[in-house]
């Protein structure tokens, strides 16, 4: 979705790209706020228990979408004219010519969004009630969260094996658990990343 969305923004025949871009320079710069955002999803949409509600508002990051506007422009227009010759449309440029080219960039894009995802745990907190549907994070700071409480308990009840329980240590073996996934990721397209994040860093 990010893709598509930078794609237009990217070719100067789009008539609404100005406007379109400054639209969403806008939204990097001024969110709606926690409020209306809550009754849009809750009480318009009615996705509280529905994990449409930790998926769609995320699917088009406006800093990620100029990111891939950027590594869009530098694809030579001579490789797109060439397609054109040949009959091809907008669509076939894209995903036969564009998306193979863009491979660093969108594997940064991907490893980014799937981190932001993956520690999301506000949103979680917000819009999932259901215990079965909440994600790793959510699930690590209820853990996290209960075992203060049980410490506390303990120590008003005057169990001496209160010092023994320690919330830190439950927050770090969770956190190794909930990272190790990321890592490995990172590790496979480590290469990528590091050449997508310079898109744009040097003109010439």
């Amino acid at each position: 979705m990010t893709a598509l969305i930078a794609y237009p923004l990217s070719r100067n025949e789009f008539v609404f790209k100005r406007p379109v871009t400054i639209l969403i320079l806008v939204s990097m710069l001024f969110s709606a706020g926690l409020v209306p955002t809550f009754y849009l999803i809750v009480r318009v949409l009615n996705w509280r228990n529905n994990l449409l509600a930790l998926i769609i508002p995320a699917i088009g990051s406006p800093f990620f979408i100029i990111l891939l506007r950027t590594y869009f422009k530098q694809v030579p227009n001579e490789v797109i004219e060439s397609v054109k010759i040949d009959g091809g449309g907008q669509f076939r440029i894209f995903f036969t010519m564009i998306l193979p080219l863009s491979m660093p960039a969108l594997a940064t894009c991907a490893v980014l969004i799937s981190l932001n995802y993956w520690n999301d745990w506000f949103s979680a907190f917000l819009f999932i009630t259901d215990p079965n549907l909440r994600p790793l994070q959510a699930l690590m700071t209820q853990i996290a969260q209960d075992a203060e409480l049980m410490r506390q308990q303990a120590f008003r009840g005057g169990v001496m094996a209160a010092r023994d329980l320690v919330p830190d240590a439950v927050i770090m073996a969770t956190c190794v658990v909930a990272t190790l996934p990321m890592l490995i990721v990172f590790m496979f397209l480590q290469r990528f990343i590091v050449k997508g994040m310079t898109v744009g860093a040097v003109k010439g």
